[in-house]
């Protein structure tokens, strides 16, 4: 079974994946493997010519000065995720999970289509002061997390397309049981 971890930003998504993780299971993470994307040749090609060189800091995406180009206009992330998305997309579609679970973190799943690839969709959410607060701690300007946030569907339409819902607003020992209940129910799920 292939299950699909996906949020608002700064949800909970990777501290969730984490104690997944943590207790044995295997988990991809879409913004790692993009992160090595942009170290590919053809990659850093099309990101140059279609965002200049101003997002290139020492001959490397500077991923910041990338964000906020592309996250300047919905043309401007349409272009970026026609580089990215396809790649992302392929990669899971090569994770081999007959027999077994494996989470994926995949941040725009809804926006990007790419929920149709999964069996099982887990949502993390949170308040956006929540979420607001998270990514001012983890060093993302306030403005920055609104213009992330204005790309990506309302966290209510996306619990109707969910299977599970995570409310991560609670202390990590209370997100563990909650990751540890839906690993249990997917096992079951999958030993069917």
């Amino acid at each position: 079974m292939l299950i699909a971890v996906t949020g608002s930003f700064a949800s909970g998504k990777t501290t969730f994946c984490r104690l997944l993780e943590k207790d044995g299971s295997k988990v991809f993470y879409a913004d790692e493997f993009v992160s090595r994307l942009y170290t590919k040749g053809k990659i850093l090609s099309k990101v140059r010519e279609t965002f200049g060189s101003g997002v290139f800091s020492n001959g490397t995406i500077d991923k910041r000065a990338l964000a906020q180009k592309a996250f300047s206009s919905k043309s401007a992330l349409e272009k970026l995720n026609s580089i990215i998305h396809p790649h992302v997309r392929k990669a899971l579609k090569e994770i081999r999970h007959e027999g077994k679970i494996v989470f994926a973190e995949v941040p725009v799943l809804f926006e990007s289509g790419m929920d149709s690839l999964f069996d099982e969709i887990i949502l993390l959410k949170c308040q956006e002061n929540v979420a607001i607060a998270r990514a001012l701690k983890s060093g993302f300007p306030r403005e920055e997390f609104l213009a992330r946030c204005a790309f990506q569907l309302h966290a209510h339409g996306k619990e109707k397309k969910a299977d599970f819902v995570v409310d991560s607003d609670c202390p990590i020992s209370a997100l563990r049981s909650k990751a540890q209940s839906i690993s249990r129910e997917l096992t079951k799920i999958l030993l069917k």
